[in-house]
């Protein structure tokens, strides 16, 4: 400091001779450098991603439910060049399954691949080489209650979630799952009177499996028809159906701003938030509290008999890895934080709800648009029930409404895209082809930072991997012996046979890992509603043509995951 003390009266002079105009000058001139970074940077991003086929924007859209949100601006937000109602025109167009899709707004590459076999060999990888690009919105929006399974990096922050998450899903947890289901569509039945047909809304599914998830994951009975209350703290049922109903301001608000807002709707939002946060933790302190006292009336060594309600799983299994790390090590923090159980709990209702749901309003169009299906799984059903209902131990026999499911999944993708992050520099494969046919196998380098979109709902539709790719058919999932060609590995077979891998519950280490529960809960929906009734289409005007019906059904909007539209079906009690 001594040093500068004979220079400062001269700075302290020069400062205050400084006009407007001169802290104008220097304001442009960090404005023009800050410019010049960033141009420098998308400079290098366009000389790595050279050679290949490129969609160029300014900003990054591949948020799910922000794409759509945008009005299509060339070179911008180019939203019509992702071509989301037909995923694989995109590459198509360019011949290539590989495409570049360079962005102004950010300092790395960014490559979407519609390839099934590239991206289960890049989620094959070790976390060293592809990791969780977690700090992209929809992974920090998720966390709204706690870290969670889904938001966690590759590695091992996220096998100590899975090593909790996956005690959840036991064979006791999956029976109560279907024998809850088959109960809720009793309840369906008798709510929507449809004990001998009628019409219902599609989006009835979405109220059965809300049933469904308060039952078997709380053990908590949710009524049909919610009522709304005005009291300090929702009840957990209404607070569960606001907070479903308004996810994206959930996502993007704080609860304080929903608090203070004079719009009533938005007050209603953030009081559904804090007292769907208030049950979980008034849930899980209880179940835990029932729990230990359960176990330390058993005699030393013997174990817990594990909870039937995914909630109860869960901190059963959370009390296992406690009890064993700290066995082993002494370490009284193992396993996950409060924060976390709540966090995955909240994963639990959004996939075991809306996303189940979701799947189930296409399954139910796609079997009203080809009712022979319909015909086909109740063939099954008869041969494989007879005339009772199906129970738990005839779900693996019910191989036709597994492929039904799978297919209605295959070209209605939920999840949209499947970020990855390059943790080092490597390279990608890819395939390009001529309009003469001929195919061309190449390599791609990426650097390390650069982001790697799987494209699940192109991947799903490649020509080059499935048979008449755009055809509703869920034979394709079917082996010549009748049985379910997925084994676990989520692969479908294609026109030559061909082992095909099948990215709509994710792949790799990061495949969904309620992926059977959520099975379960479908396969019963559909075994019931078609043990018991026909279904078809309802126009909406007169003379509408089957194409409009069809294009009507299946239309579908991005938000939290890809929702369908609202539309009716008249259904008939069997004989």
């Amino acid at each position: 400091m001594d040093v500068l003390t004979p220079y400062l009266p001269a700075v302290q002079e020069r400062l205050n001779k400084l006009g407007l105009m001169d802290l104008y000058a220097v304001i442009g001139v960090l404005m023009a450098t800050y410019i010049g970074s960033w141009l420098v940077k998308f400079i290098h991003v366009r000389w790595q991603v050279r050679g290949l086929p490129v969609i160029q924007s300014a900003i990054e859209i591949f948020e799910s439910g922000a794409r759509t949100k945008f009005p299509n601006i060339p070179f911008v937000i180019p939203v019509n060049e992702f071509t989301l109602d037909d995923p694989w025109k995109k590459y198509a167009t360019a011949q290539s399954d590989l495409i570049a899709c360079p962005q102004l707004s950010s300092p790395y590459a960014v490559y979407i691949t519609s390839n099934p076999s590239v991206a289960a060999s890049i989620s094959a990888k070790p976390a060293t080489v592809f990791g969780k690009p977690t700090g992209m919105f929809r992974y920090q929006a998720i966390n709204i209650y706690g870290l969670q399974i889904v938001s966690t990096q590759t590695g091992p922050e996220h096998r100590r979630h899975k090593n909790v998450v996956k005690g959840c899903f036991g064979e006791a947890v999956m029976q109560n799952g279907f024998e809850k289901m088959m109960r809720a569509m009793d309840t369906m039945v008798r709510e929507e009177r449809l004990e001998d047909g009628g019409r219902i809304d599609v989006y009835q599914p979405l109220a059965a499996t809300l049933l469904v998830i308060g039952q078997a994951g709380f053990d908590y009975t949710i009524p049909w028809d919610i009522p709304e209350t005005n009291g300090p703290l929702l009840p957990f049922g209404e607070a569960l159906h606001v907070v479903e109903h308004s996810m994206i301001p959930q996502l993007l608000l704080p609860t304080w701003l929903m608090d203070y807002s004079p719009v009533a709707t938005m007050r209603r939002w953030g009081k559904a938030n804090r007292s769907l946060l208030h049950h979980i933790k008034a849930m899980v302190a209880a179940k835990r509290s029932e729990l230990s006292s359960i176990q330390s009336a058993l005699p030393r060594g013997e174990k817990l008999k594990p909870p039937t309600d995914l909630l109860g799983a869960l901190v059963a299994s959370q009390m296992d890895v406690e009890a064993e790390e700290s066995l082993v090590a002494g370490n009284v923090g193992a396993g996950l934080k409060d924060s976390e159980i709540i966090g995955n709990i909240w994963i639990f209702i959004i996939a075991g709800h809306e996303t189940t749901a979701h799947t189930l309003c296409f399954t139910m169009a796609y079997l009203a648009l080809y009712p022979e299906h319909q015909e086909a799984i109740f063939k099954e059903l008869q041969q494989v029930c007879g005339g009772a209902m199906p129970e738990y131990r005839d779900v693996p026999s019910l191989h036709y409404i597994f492929a039904t499911l799978y297919e209605s999944l295959r070209l209605r993708d939920l999840v949209m895209t499947l970020p990855k992050l390059a943790q080092q520099d490597t390279v990608i494969p890819y395939t390009t082809w001529t309009s003469s046919g001929e195919v061309i196998q190449k390599t791609h380098p990426v650097k390390a930072g650069s982001h790697i979109i799987i494209d699940s709902p192109a991947c799903q539709r490649n020509p080059f991997h499935w048979d008449r790719p755009e055809t509703f058919d869920p034979t394709r999932f079917i082996r010549p012996d009748g049985t379910f060609s997925s084994d676990g590995a989520h692969s479908g077979v294609d026109g030559d046979g061909n082992k095909v891998v099948f990215t709509g519950f994710s792949i790799g280490t990061r495949q969904c890992i309620g992926k059977r529960f959520a099975e379960v809960e479908m396969v019963a929906f559909i075994a019931f509603m078609v043990k018991n009734y026909t279904w078809k289409p309802l126009s909406k005007f007169q003379g509408e043509t089957r194409e409009s019906i069809e294009k009507r059904m299946l239309d579908a909007t991005e938000e939290l995951s890809f929702t369908p539209s609202d539309f009716g079906l008249e259904f008939a009690r069997r004989a």
